[in-house]
């Protein structure tokens, strides 16, 4: 549906031949935003000539963050269970002693909005997480783990799915203060968790 469009096209063929992980992660990223504008193109092809509702998109449109709109595409395209349980698998890639330091410093040390969680008494629940085997249906059943639940497990992984691919798509096309600034040393992460991760998302949402 969504490769009918040139500019999808485009997008992800500047992905295939950009040899640099950082370029790369934003081509495919821009395959993400581009869905964003579609998917108000047609919901306002839906209403013909309502004006007011027409009003109403726009308004709120213009007045969403983007991680916002990227929770809510994401909550609508990749939120069956053997979804969920692919991406849980990606996000759990980031518990290695090469990249969880690196996680938390680009996830919570430089943390913004969005992130589902926070620091309670110090403690941050995620590190725990991540101790005891990361993103998996068994620990949402294991009542001693701090956030995670079976109830709230799938609504998690997407938020922090969401907050994941948004942190790394600033990081990466922003360079300013209050922003983690990615170097080359930071490419392998990129490499081995970030993009992993992106292109999951993207072949389920494409798949269909």
């Amino acid at each position: 549906m969504y490769f009918q469009l040139p500019y999808h096209k485009e997008s992800c063929i500047r992905s295939v031949v950009q040899p640099y992980a950082f370029e790369r992660f934003l081509k495919l990223y821009h395959l993400l935003e581009l869905i964003f504008d579609w998917n108000l193109v047609q919901q306002i092809k839906s209403l013909d000539n309502d004006l007011q509702g027409i009003g109403q998109l726009l308004n709120q449109y213009s007045n969403n963050k983007e991680i916002d709109s990227l929770k809510k595409l994401l909550k609508s395209k990749c939120d069956d269970q053997n979804k969920v349980d692919k991406i849980a698998d990606c996000l759990n890639k980031i518990n290695s002693p090469d990249y969880l330091d690196k996680g938390m410093k680009i996830f919570f040390d430089y943390g913004k909005d969005g992130n589902p969680y926070n620091k309670i008494n110090n403690i941050i629940p995620f590190q725990d997480l991540m101790n005891r085997g990361g993103f998996t249906r068994s620990n949402s059943r294991d009542s001693s783990i701090t956030g995670i639940t079976e109830n709230n497990y799938k609504g998690l992984v997407i938020d922090f799915l969401a907050y994941c691919i948004y942190r790394v798509r600033c990081c990466t096309a922003h360079n300013r203060i209050g922003e983690y600034v990615m170097s080359n040393d930071d490419e392998g992460f990129v490499v081995e968790f970030a993009e992993p991760l992106l292109r999951e998302v993207l072949c389920q949402i494409f798949s269909e």
